[in-house]
């Protein structure tokens, strides 16, 4: 509780005050970083048997998007001064430049080898390929329009392509070895 002179702040962070978000946003672009690194590892280590499936450099490509939509997007928010309706339109165009080419690479054939499951193909390539481009351009919208919750969207999309790109590095580094 606050009292005389003494300032009180909301505690409540607005998801259309990109001040607000510039700590997450700072954490978030260091570990998408992070993870970008560790995919070219895991890429480098088995670049001879990644390139023996017609299904793994896509999942490396898409990987890589989706850590780079993560980075993107936090460094977009981290633009000192720039108007909600700027970084609205930011994140509206990241959200439909990475929507497509995601969405491309998983669907077209052969889409998933048969060791694949149809229903983890769906959660873990599709989905996020869907998912992430979705909520960054609802973002992008919310932040446009004052609505929706703006960047709470985009939060949840970090979320998404993190956990996605995580199981991605994971079968490209790990999985590919068995």
């Amino acid at each position: 509780m606050c009292s005389g002179s003494t300032v009180c702040e909301d505690p409540r962070v607005s998801g259309y005050d990109a001040g607000a978000w510039s700590d997450f946003s700072v954490g978030l672009a260091g570990a998408a970083a992070a993870l970008t690194g560790l995919l070219f590892v895991a890429v480098s280590i088995n670049l001879e048997r990644i390139v023996r499936f017609p299904t793994l450099p896509r999942l490396a490509a898409s990987t890589l998007t989706l850590f780079a939509t993560v980075l993107v997007g936090a460094l977009v928010i981290l633009i000192p001064g720039q108007s909600a309706e700027a970084l609205g339109l930011e994140l509206l165009a990241l959200g439909l430049a990475v929507g497509v080419p995601l969405v491309w690479a998983q669907t077209r054939p052969p889409r998933r080898i048969p060791e694949t499951s149809l229903l983890d193909w769906l959660a873990t390539r599709l989905a996020p390929a869907v998912l992430v481009p979705a909520l960054t351009a609802v973002a992008g919208v919310g932040l446009l329009t004052t609505s929706l919750g703006g960047l709470y969207w985009f939060a949840a999309a970090a979320v998404v392509a993190v956990a996605a790109g995580l199981v991605g590095a994971w079968v490209l580094l790990v999985e590919i070895q068995r």
